[in-house]
């Protein structure tokens, strides 16, 4: 409940700052904007690999404890 209310939290801020904003008569030139795509590409596949390293230890980790239990209903 206390995470949930914390994410509100977080949104409502967001959302007071990016409705708080004046207009800036600025423009994002052609190079500007690939590096930003390269960036959030770059998260997105960070993510993604760091998502299956995570998800593949928990797997390893899991066979490993069920071989574990099966030995000692062996014995």
């Amino acid at each position: 409940m206390r995470l949930l209310s914390i994410f509100k939290l977080f949104f409502l801020i967001i959302y007071f700052i990016f409705a708080a904003q004046v207009n800036s008569y600025a423009y994002l030139d052609p190079g500007s904007t690939s590096i930003i795509l390269q960036v959030l590409s770059f998260v997105f596949a960070f993510v993604l690999i760091c998502y299956s390293y995570i998800k593949t230890k928990i797997i390893l980790f899991f066979q490993k404890l069920k071989k574990i239990f099966e030995k000692k209903k062996e014995n």
